[in-house]
């Protein structure tokens, strides 16, 4: 559940080996844990490492329950494995091996200043002040059976890896060769006269006879169908409502304000000046000559340097660290120095100070008493989750379960696949959630579905199809209006595609766009890709690129028939399109790390050497069933 509360991977590192299953924390207990591990037997063989069947077996179902929940539980556990996702689990987990293996013999390592920076950057563990919070951090772990210490490891063995395929591509650039045909294939560009024959802009053709409308009827009869529809019960638990009777102490109040005291806190600011001398003589007679009377500036000046100036900053905004002591260590401005630095020998001059500030807590208080009842929330919809759960995998009737946790079950009535009722309007306290409809619509009538994790909303849910209301043809009487309308607007389109076509051979003959177009809207196309624009569907812009300047074509294309005369061609051009070449650029060389990466583990897996028994990782499913 854990790895939920961190978004996807978007790196081109993580997208070359983790595949659709991506998420940073599903990585947990690979590496040392599973060399602890071991059997007479072991599924995979990393080297000298060994992974156990059951390790394997453990990783694949954690990795599955997060599908699940991610599909609303559409997907069972045999499902997936037939689609090819254990086979992922397993490449991942060799892949992580080779890798880690690797990074030892090389000596990477990864301190702890840069583990704890990378966690406190998780958006799961930041409150709604976008501070790291410790509290958030310890009960996340907690929820989910992890230690801090085992959680920092895990993380730890992540960005080593992140800096060993680093290392890999440093250096890889995009060749101009494999560059330029494909910019000049995407960027080159058109520009066009465009007629618009829009269908409702037809004459309205005389009512047929009964019998062609109820034709038309039988003849499209999915556009005249009721869809199916569905009864269900559902418990849903949202964060939100577990919270009515909770309200945070004074005691509470005052421990999260001073444990995110820097938060509230402005920090002192000084207006510095520097300026750099490469011997300690040199910058001492500076430091003799202000104390003496003299001006900074003018002291600097006579000693043939310039003033730096940094302008007004916090202590992090000092380059070094020995400089910021110094500039921030008097209670005064004026000269301090010299000081020591890597550049040589420093004189900082204090101009101005702006003494820091915290924020009291009556003037925060509401917004901690938010983030603390927001904490309390998820705590508590977590725990009635695990009872949800356990009332599910025990076999518990759907009301047990209820009144086990003391939520009244919600009746939906009608409900279509879109959460819709049968008035088309969105269903009073229904969860706004996809996972939900999905859960609701590929759960067998009388059966209960697992847990299904809301996304639109901090909550759980689980739902009873009571009744599937299948999908049936609406008598004729009752939508004869709508059969007509549809039988128009078929009429009126076919009348605009002939009028297109009409349209097409005087735009041949060189005739005038705005002539041929008489009431009907005539564009002059600003210039448009492959892909089209606004103003140029894209099987329009695609039309396009096979005319010729001068010649013409008719595209219909939903209830609207073009006509389009190609005007000019427009090649792409890299000086005025270069942001364009170097967004390019960028995709082309990720292609490349990712063909870099698979090469690079390929040659691992080839020199330490790896061996899979798929029998032994595929007895651990056969004798769980």
């Amino acid at each position: 559940m854990l790895g939920t509360l961190r978004k996807a991977s978007q790196s081109w590192i993580a997208k070359a080996f983790f595949g659709l299953l991506v998420l940073t924390f599903v990585g947990w207990g690979i590496g040392p844990e599973l060399r602890m591990r071991m059997s007479n037997q072991p599924a995979i063989k990393v080297g000298d490492d060994k992974i156990a069947p059951e390790t394997v077996a453990s990783e694949f179902r954690r990795e599955a329950e997060q599908m699940q929940r991610q599909t609303g539980g559409k997907l069972t556990m045999d499902q997936l494995r037939e689609m090819g996702f254990l086979n992922q689990t397993v490449q991942r987990m060799v892949t992580q091996a080779l890798l880690d293996q690797q990074a030892d013999r090389l000596g990477l390592a990864v301190d702890d200043d840069t583990v704890r920076k990378t966690i406190a950057n998780i958006p799961a563990f930041r409150n709604q002040l976008d501070a790291f919070d410790p509290n958030l951090y310890r009960q996340a772990l907690a929820a989910n059976g992890f230690s801090e210490a085992r959680f920092e490891s895990v993380e730890r063995g992540d960005i080593r890896r992140a800096e060993l395929y680093d290392m890999i591509g440093e250096g890889t650039v995009a060749p101009a060769p494999l560059v330029d045909p494909i910019f000049n294939h995407l960027y080159e560009q058109r520009v066009a006269e465009l007629i618009a024959f829009e269908g409702s802009a037809m004459p309205v053709p005389p009512a047929p006879e009964q019998s062609v409308l109820e034709a038309y009827h039988k003849d499209h009869a999915t556009q005249f169908t009721a869809p199916e529809r569905r009864n269900v019960t559902a418990l849903v638990l949202r964060a939100a409502d577990t919270v009515a009777d909770y309200n945070p102490t004074d005691d509470q109040i005052n421990k999260s304000y001073q444990d995110q005291q820097a938060e509230f806190a402005t920090n002192e600011t000084r207006h510095i000046q520097q300026v750099f001398f490469p011997d300690k003589e040199a910058a001492q007679k500076l430091v003799d000559a202000v104390n003496g009377g003299a001006s900074f500036a003018d002291a600097a000046k006579a000693a043939g340097k310039e003033v730096d100036d940094l302008g007004t900053v916090d202590r992090k905004g000092v380059p070094f660290d020995a400089l910021a002591d110094a500039a921030f260590a008097s209670p005064k401005t004026g000269i301090a120095g010299p000081v020591q630095t890597p550049l040589g020998f420093n004189v900082v001059n204090v101009v101005e100070i702006k003494p820091g500030s915290v924020k009291p807590l009556a003037e925060v208080r509401d917004q901690i008493v938010a983030q603390l009842k927001k904490t309390e929330s998820i705590a508590r919809v977590n725990a009635l989750s695990n009872k949800l759960e356990d009332g599910i995998g025990s076999g518990q009737s759907l009301e047990d379960i209820a009144a086990g946790i003391k939520v009244a079950p919600l009746k939906i009535a009608g409900m279509g696949a879109d959460g819709h009722g049968p008035d088309g309007k969105p269903i009073a306290d229904a969860p706004d959630s996809q996972a939900f409809r999905t859960a609701a619509f590929a759960t067998a009538k009388g059966a209960l579905s697992e847990a299904i994790t809301l996304e639109n909303e901090a909550g759980y849910a689980v739902v009873r199809v009571d009744d599937v209301i299948a999908p049936a043809l609406k008598p004729f009487d009752s939508v004869k209006d709508q059969v007509l309308a549809a039988w128009n607007k078929d009429r009126q389109f076919d009348e605009a595609k002939a009028a297109a076509e009409a349209a097409v051979p005087r735009l041949n003959a060189g005739e005038a766009a705005d002539k041929v177009a008489g009431k009907f809207k005539l564009t002059v196309t600003k210039g448009f890709t492959r892909t089209g624009n606004e103003e140029v569907p894209a099987p329009v812009a695609a039309a396009a690129f096979k005319l010729n300047p001068d010649q013409a074509a008719a595209v219909p294309v939903a209830d609207t028939a073009f006509a389009i005369r190609l005007a000019s061609i427009l090649p792409a051009d890299p000086k005025t399109q270069s942001e364009d070449l170097d967004q390019l650029r960028a995709k082309v060389l990720q292609s490349i790390g990712t063909d870099l990466d698979q090469q690079y583990v390929a040659a691992l897996q080839k020199e330490i050497g790896v061996s899979v028994r798929s029998d032994l990782i595929e007895a651990q499913f056969s004798q769980s069933q």
